[in-house]
């Protein structure tokens, strides 16, 4: 038996596709860009959530109105369409808006000297994790917490005092760490 409400067409069928392909791309997207382009960590994410909506919303007008010219005979797909996308944009507009601030970002690498006023651990979940709190170079007086991954060039037992870290000032405006390495 056919389904009446169901896409009639090959547009139709590619533009159910694509909120399901935004979601899968934004999750990945989402998890590759927090990973390889470390945003700063006093850098608020509620801030980079508000910033990707604008160009989320804006992708999410612009595919509900193509939606609603190539689904102008069958007002029930645009319906589910239009309920369930607007989660779906937003999530993936977050995932992409982070990507694109280190993947497509063409500043030229700052190099900050800091000095580490502590390295310690931490426990979660049964793993421990290395940590620094360092001066922030942005706001004197204040210092940054990073955590201190496997590749690091840095030996706790060496007793290091001071940190470069190499950042890009970001695409969409958010500086991300590139490395860092004790000196």
């Amino acid at each position: 038996m056919k389904n009446k409400n169901g896409p009639k067409t090959i547009w139709e069928g590619l533009l159910c596709a694509v909120p399901f392909l935004m979601l899968f791309s934004g999750g990945i997207s989402l998890y590759d860009g927090l990973h390889r382009f470390k945003m700063l960590p006093d850098t608020g994410m509620k801030a980079v959530f508000t910033d990707s909506l604008n160009y989320s919303l804006l992708f999410l007008l612009g595919f509900l109105s193509v939606a609603a010219f190539i689904f102008k005979n069958n007002f029930s797909l645009w319906k589910d369409l239009a309920i369930i996308s607007p989660l779906i944009f937003i999530f993936g507009g977050f995932g992409h808006f982070i990507y694109v601030n280190g993947a497509c970002d063409t500043s030229p690498k700052k190099f900050h000297k800091v000095r580490i006023i502590k390295i310690y651990t931490k426990r979660r979940s049964g793993y421990l994790s290395k940590h620094m709190k360092i001066e922030s170079w942005h706001h004197p007086g204040k210092t940054l917490s990073l955590s201190v991954g496997s590749g690091a060039d840095c030996d706790a037992a060496a007793n290091p005092t001071r940190l470069e870290v190499i950042t890009h000032a970001g695409r969409m405006g958010y500086e991300w760490i590139k490395s860092y390495k004790c000196l």
